[in-house]
């Protein structure tokens, strides 16, 4: 029988981080994962997060009051004003986090634009992170069992090229 402080359920981005902030803090950690594969969602969707505060991005500095104006429409007032203030004073922290407590880390989308950017306190770049490439042969035994993303979806664009591609007819004119 293991012994163990904290048991995860599911290897997708949010376990993971889960059982690493729990690994860190000195816990024996169990993930139980129901797939043959390791990942989750952001396994085929690029593993993207919304951190604001983040400064990934040297040329732009984040308003967290705005941010939060941005939340509390998007959460219709379903969401607790202490939830949002947790999440504001966290976010921007954790790809700083990943960075000194594994080899996983990560670059701001410059240019990617909230999915609501008309609405107040919205962002028209840097909120959106993405981890870097990773070395998958550097896992080992353990690199076939790493899901990976099926063909299709779209691929991250940059606030010009959506806007590009709405004035346009050509749903492929980003790509020419």
């Amino acid at each position: 029988m293991t012994e163990t402080d904290v048991v995860v359920l599911g290897s997708g981005a949010a376990g993971l981080a889960a059982a690493l902030t729990a690994a860190v803090r000195g816990a024996a950690v169990t993930v139980l994962e129901g797939s043959p594969l390791f990942g989750g969602t952001s396994a085929v969707s690029g593993g993207g997060m919304w951190l604001p505060g983040n400064t990934l991005d040297p040329s732009w500095t984040d308003s967290l009051a705005g941010a939060k104006v941005y939340l509390q429409r998007l959460g219709m007032g379903l969401v607790s004003e202490a939830v949002i203030d947790r999440f504001l004073a966290e976010s921007g922290q954790i790809p700083d986090f990943f960075a000194a407590n594994s080899p996983l880390t990560f670059t701001a989308d410059i240019g990617r634009p909230d999915y609501h950017a008309p609405w107040e306190g919205s962002s028209l770049t840097s909120r959106t992170v993405f981890p870097t490439p990773y070395e998958l042969p550097r896992l080992g035994a353990l690199e076939p069992l790493v899901r990976r993303p099926g063909p299709g979806g779209i691929l991250p664009i940059q606030h010009s090229e959506e806007q590009e591609l709405a004035a346009s007819d050509d749903p492929d004119a980003i790509n020419k």
